[in-house]
């Protein structure tokens, strides 16, 4: 099977009326899109604008075999959709090839694909880390709850928690099976860019949880989140990080737009 994996869009800085013509170049089409299957991981628009994430996901729908989605940490900026991913994914009309996973899986063709946000443990949640990203990130002043107060560090914590035992559990029922995981967040401090090593906030990017899969070892796991290209293995696991950044602003230098991967 062939995958393409790419994130971190950020559509919601794309002009509304061009993102068919602008999708088009930052993920070109290819003559094998019809037999792969696009993993995308993370940060494509905001909740709350469907014609962001939505349109994107529903323009791939028609050139992909399958989709792919997990939400990432700005899907929730300026809205209080954190928590209500059921009840959006009934809201909206999503294409019967794009599979929107929260802590979920599917099978496509003998593979099972799990997806999750995943979010991170801030090292054990440490409360001087904690207190630093609740004062230094945006998740944490722009991300509101639906009873109207903010996201705090502590409540990732928990959603952590609850994504790596559905993932871990979900690799050990399949053992022996092709997987492949998608999430948002990090998953190894080799998803660090030697220019952010030793910066307070890398505990915000990702959890070293590289014991773990290479305990399991998913054949592939992709994430984005962090705007710097990464491609590394873990023990039988290939780890593929392929963001695309911030259209105009700060695009990475290292996107692959025609990255395709033979599973």
């Amino acid at each position: 099977m062939l995958v393409r994996p790419f994130s971190d869009l950020h559509a919601e800085f794309w002009q509304a009326n061009k993102i068919d013509r602008i999708l088009g170049l930052v993920v070109p089409p290819l003559p094998t899109d019809q037999e792969t299957v696009a993993l995308v991981a993370g940060d494509i628009g905001l909740a709350h604008r469907q014609e962001t994430w939505l349109k994107v996901v529903s323009l791939l729908a028609k050139r992909f075999l399958a989709v792919i989605y997990v939400e990432g940490n700005h899907f929730f900026y300026h809205n209080d959709y954190i928590g209500r991913i059921p009840e959006l994914k009934i809201k909206v009309s999503l294409p019967k090839n794009v599979h929107f996973l929260e802590n979920e899986s599917v099978e496509i063709n003998g593979v099972i694909f799990i997806g999750t946000m995943l979010w991170t443990d801030f090292q054990g949640k440490d409360f001087f880390k904690m207190q630093y990203a609740r004062k230094n990130m945006n998740d944490f002043v722009v991300i509101k709850k639906p009873d109207g107060t903010r996201l705090m560090p502590e409540e990732t914590v928990d959603l952590f928690q609850i994504s790596k035992r559905y993932i871990f559990d979900t690799l050990a029922t399949a053992s022996g099976r092709k997987t492949v995981v998608v999430t948002h967040h990090g998953v190894s401090p080799l998803s660090i860019h030697p220019r952010f090593r030793g910066d307070s906030l890398n505990c915000a990017f990702m959890t070293d949880i590289s014991n773990d899969i290479i305990d399991l070892g998913p054949v592939l796991w992709v994430h984005g989140h962090t705007h710097n290209s990464f491609d590394y293995t873990l023990g039988n696991t290939r780890v593929v990080v392929n963001p695309y950044g911030y259209k105009d602003v700060e695009v990475n230098p290292q996107f692959d737009k025609s990255l395709v991967i033979d599973l």
